[in-house]
């Protein structure tokens, strides 16, 4: 049975024979296409500068440009190298037939042919040319969508941000002017209105930072670093929230320390994201171990917990915006779903990358590793890793036996860009 074939397919015929033009006209137009003819190579590439046919028939055998060569010319340009190529010729052994293929083509139909196997193949291709036509125009179609949906969060963020901060600066001054020891349902009501308010002012200025990564507008300066007293700084910076819940907190940093090449503030960002997601999770007397290590030659600060540890599902979107994972905090702490996804943007924009896993003895553990320091300063604006890295963490892992998984980034437009410096 024939493919069904829309009336508006258009197959441009390449022969510099009009008797073989006429024949495969003639059967085609009665298949229900349009055709439009060339009778060589350069009138057919003419014809692409201001048509787009869906599917391209080319004889081989033609002077000054032959049917291989008009293949390679139309496969070069970027505009028509999707184009679907079917070769006609006489000669069809194996040999013809793999230059054929070489060249670009598709698919090879021997002469003489009858004009029900010329449609037949032809509609195969038309098709399927349509359809990854269409499927292109979806993608592009939903990618501006996706743009406009991140520029409305970002001014919405941007505009409630002035409010919130209103509301938490009065908060503040009838506090402030509340005597101390005030138990009455007036300062119970203004001191949640506070906490909501930097909750939530809290919560937009994320937005605006994952707003600001995914357009690219985050530029990364890469320095010299030491990731042992960073992390030793972030642990520091993580004591009250650990003390409120009677959480041990500690750091260990292999050899005294490390040097990497990092953006600082965009470390202190991934760290601190890391210990308090740690400390959230982790239920009141447990114990949350910092450690930096070298291993597989690179620089690694791995957050081990005591909490309930990642399903299968946990470990799969960690890392994904909006992720919602399957433990929630200890003690009523609030999870936005995105400091997570904010880490392996930062991580990558350095050269880096993040991984989590389960311990054995129970518990979850989440890394980052970036790349050695050196000499100098660079600025970049995009990541350099590959979407698709296999990701392995280090033998040096304290917790044990640690899993491996994909890097698939949440910021995939930022990856195709080469970091400087």
């Amino acid at each position: 049975m024939q493919p069904s074939v829309s009336p508006k397919s258009l197959v441009l015929v390449v022969d510099d024979l009009s008797d073989s033009r006429l024949l495969m006209r003639c059967s085609l137009v009665a298949g229900g296409y349009e055709v439009v003819e060339a009778s060589g190579g350069a009138e057919a590439l003419r014809l692409l500068g201001t048509m787009h046919p869906d599917v391209m028939l080319v004889d081989v055998c033609m002077p000054i440009m032959g049917g291989l060569e008009l293949c390679r010319a139309v496969k070069a340009k970027r505009e028509t190298r999707q184009l679907p190529l079917i070769l006609v010729s006489a000669a069809v052994d194996r040999e013809a037939v793999a230059r054929g293929f070489a060249a670009g083509a598709v698919d090879f139909l021997a002469k003489p042919f009858r004009g029900e196997e010329l449609c037949a193949r032809v509609a195969v291709h038309a098709e399927l040319n349509r359809a990854r036509r269409d499927l292109e125009d979806s993608h592009a179609r939903l990618a501006a969508l996706n743009h406009e949906k991140d520029l409305m969060f970002g001014m919405a963020a941007h505009d409630l941000r002035g409010p919130i901060t209103v509301i938490m600066g009065f908060a503040e001054n009838a506090l402030a002017h509340m005597p101390e020891g005030t138990a009455r349902p007036e300062r119970t009501a203004l001191e949640v209105i506070l906490r909501e308010s930097e909750q939530m002012n809290h919560f937009l200025g994320t937005i605006l930072d994952l707003n600001a990564l995914e357009r690219g507008g985050h530029q990364l300066r890469l320095r010299d670093t030491d990731l042992g007293a960073a992390a030793e700084a972030a642990t520091k910076r993580a004591e009250p929230a650990a003390a409120r819940k009677s959480i041990v907190l500690r750091a260990v940093v292999a050899g005294g320390g490390m040097r990497v090449r990092a953006d600082a503030s965009g470390l202190r960002r991934i760290l601190d994201n890391l210990i308090s997601n740690a400390v959230k999770f982790t239920p009141a007397g447990g114990r949350v171990m910092v450690r930096v290590v070298e291993a597989e030659g690179e620089a690694q600060c791995l957050v081990c917990d005591t909490g309930p540890g990642l399903t299968a599902e946990d470990r799969e979107q960690a890392f994904s915006k909006f992720a919602t994972l399957s433990a929630k905090p200890t003690a009523g702490e609030k999870s936005t779903g995105l400091g997570l996804a904010i880490c392996r943007a930062l991580a990558e924009g350095m050269g880096g990358r993040t991984w989590c896993g389960n311990n054995p003895e129970g518990g979850a553990y989440f890394g980052v590793s970036i790349p050695a320091g050196g000499a100098g300063v660079a600025q970049v604006e995009a990541p350099a890793l590959a979407v698709g890295q296999t990701l392995a963490v280090g033998q040096a892992v304290a917790a044990g036996q640690a899993d491996s998984g994909l890097s698939v980034s949440p910021f995939p437009h930022l990856l195709g860009k080469q970091a400087g410096g």
